[in-house]
């Protein structure tokens, strides 16, 4: 014990401060108007709150020549008023801020057609419990002239079952114009109140939710190298503008 304790230091280390990062987060979905909330992150060392920004000048445009400045609010939000989302357009949120100017652009693709929502009986048993677990089935439209992809987000008695996205194309699961899905990975029990949103998305968008998993799967003992998300800012921005649009679907297992 003496000889262990004699080998003991205590070692000082110097750990550098971040500077803070510009993060912004904006949205417009179908028939709303839309919004983005612009701040800087806060150093680890530092327990103030975010700092928002509230000096920035945002401007929505489309593809088809309208365009709005949205208003601030508050708490780093702005928002629109008049422009509304609508399907097949092309939506640019830019905003500027100390002489710099940021674009993002995103499609709000049609929403998929919600046909079916079907539980199944399952052989797989939780170690050590007895419950009958159940799989889902869905079945949703899909449009063949391009190539779709979808968020599929599943809530459970009220609560989202999972922190990463289900993300998938019609590339694996598509048969003709119909999209059937079933995740084999979750399960559900008897009476619970299951609520399934199906969200569109960019190619674009995807691609960034991918990178989002990947980094929650490393936070999970994973073996992705942290980084970034890229957002479609630019490299120097956090966050993400998207237009999207959605269909959900409740049912109940029985």
């Amino acid at each position: 014990m003496l000889i262990a304790s004699s080998c003991e230091e205590v070692i000082e280390v110097d750990l550098n401060s971040a500077s803070p990062a510009l993060v912004a987060e904006g949205l417009i979905v179908k028939d709303s108007v839309s919004w983005i909330r612009l701040s800087y992150t806060t150093d680890y060392f530092n327990s103030t709150q975010s700092a928002w920004v509230s000096e920035a000048r945002v401007i929505l445009y489309d593809d088809a020549g309208n365009s709005e400045l949205l208003t601030y609010y508050g708490n780093g939000l702005y928002k629109g008023s008049r422009l509304k989302g609508k399907s097949g357009r092309k939506y640019e949120m830019s905003f500027t801020l100390k002489g710099s100017v940021y674009r993002a652009s995103s499609m709000l693709y049609p929403p998929a057609v919600f046909y079916e929502m079907k539980f199944e009986k399952s052989a797989f048993k939780q170690p050590g419990e007895d419950k009958q677990l159940y799989t889902v089935s869905l079945k949703f439209s899909d449009d063949t002239d391009t190539e779709n992809f979808y968020n599929i987000e599943f809530l459970v008695n009220g609560v989202p079952d999972s922190e990463s996205y289900t993300l998938i194309t019609d590339k694996y699961f598509a048969t003709g114009d119909i999209m059937l899905f079933s995740p084999r990975w979750k399960f559900f029990e008897k009476d619970d109140v299951v609520k399934v949103i199906i969200t569109s998305l960019d190619e674009k968008e995807y691609t960034y939710l991918n990178q989002i998993n990947d980094l929650v799967s490393a936070g999970m003992g994973g073996s992705s190298t942290p980084y970034n998300p890229v957002s479609n800012f630019g490299a120097s921005v956090l966050g993400y503008f998207r237009a999207g649009s959605s269909v959900s679907l409740v049912a109940v297992v029985k």
